[in-house]
């Protein structure tokens, strides 16, 4: 599948998912405001709790998985296999 298609049908899929991310609250704010906005690197986003991770890659549903990867600290595989699961799996948690 090309990258164009997969973010077409992402995005039809976290719809639902994408309206909860823009007005959930993370579980620990302090440590997903680093993460989401401090420059790329300085928080890996291991240092999250799974729901706060969750969140994290669905604020930054629109970066390219590249992008993702390099301001997470994730493996551009283990950005494209969370945004996935986060296709199937419900915002939980």
């Amino acid at each position: 599948m090309k990258y164009s298609a997969w973010m077409a049908s992402a995005d039809r899929a976290h719809a639902m998912t994408a309206e909860v991310a823009a007005v959930a609250v993370p579980n620990n704010p302090n440590l997903f405001h680093r993460a989401l906005h401090i420059g790329v690197g300085d928080t890996p986003a291991e240092v999250l709790d799974p729901f706060d991770r969750r969140l994290l890659l669905l604020r930054l549903r629109h970066w390219p998985i590249s992008d993702v990867a390099a301001h997470t600290g994730w493996s551009e595989y283990t950005v494209a296999r969370m945004r996935d699961e986060l296709a199937h799996l419900p915002l939980t948690a």
